[in-house]
């Protein structure tokens, strides 16, 4: 398994994973740059010998109301967000159809794939990109044999919104009908069944 990231923290969580018996390669990744989306998944094919799954699970939530939001802001989150996720399944369904025997690219989405929230101006437009991203691409490359699925979870507890104040907090849980936040093991089973 490889964990690309651009913080450190991928590389904590190879090397733990590495400690429970796991076999993990970490790869500093900025899923910006062209180049390094390239070496990422030609380094895995080098460790690994093919591309199986390719799990496009990037973000950032740096946002504002539109009049607000600086076209720095707007440029980095759909860098990040969409063109990130774009780069990933372009080379990875460059990877899948060299191989010829088909794979799956799991993206991940948000609520905001499908609903607007006030000042949620770029996050949703990128992610409102991955969905459709992922069904143009789910209806081009499924005679090949490449699935290509979005997981589109609401707001979970992850370091995304830790940085939330304890108001802001408590208004995201309070949009959940279970009257809490999403946990990340309850996305993992969504993603093992894609």
């Amino acid at each position: 398994m490889v964990i690309a990231d651009f913080s450190e923290h991928g590389q904590e969580l190879s090397k733990q994973l590495n400690t429970d018996g796991y076999d993990t390669l970490f790869l500093k990744t900025d899923v910006t740059k062209e180049e390094e989306v390239k070496h990422m998944i030609t380094e895995t094919v080098k460790q690994y010998g093919k591309l199986d799954i390719m799990f496009a699970n990037v973000g950032i939530a740096n946002d504002n109301v539109a009049h607000e939001l600086t076209f720095e802001q707007w440029k980095r989150t759909i860098d990040i967000n969409l063109s990130g996720v774009f780069l990933s399944n372009k080379y990875a369904i460059e990877q899948m159809l060299k191989q010829g025997k088909g794979g799956v690219i799991v993206n991940s989405g948000s609520i905001h794939s499908y609903a607007g929230k006030k000042g949620v101006t770029a996050y949703s437009s990128a992610k409102g990109g991955v969905k459709l991203l992922t069904q143009t691409l789910t209806v081009t490359y499924a005679k090949e044999g490449i699935r290509v699925n979005a997981v589109c979870p609401g707001y979970i507890d992850t370091p995304l919104i830790a940085g939330a104040d304890t108001e802001m907090r408590q208004h995201l849980i309070n949009l959940h009908p279970l009257g809490r936040l999403g946990k990340p093991e309850e996305v993992k089973s969504c993603l093992i069944f894609s």
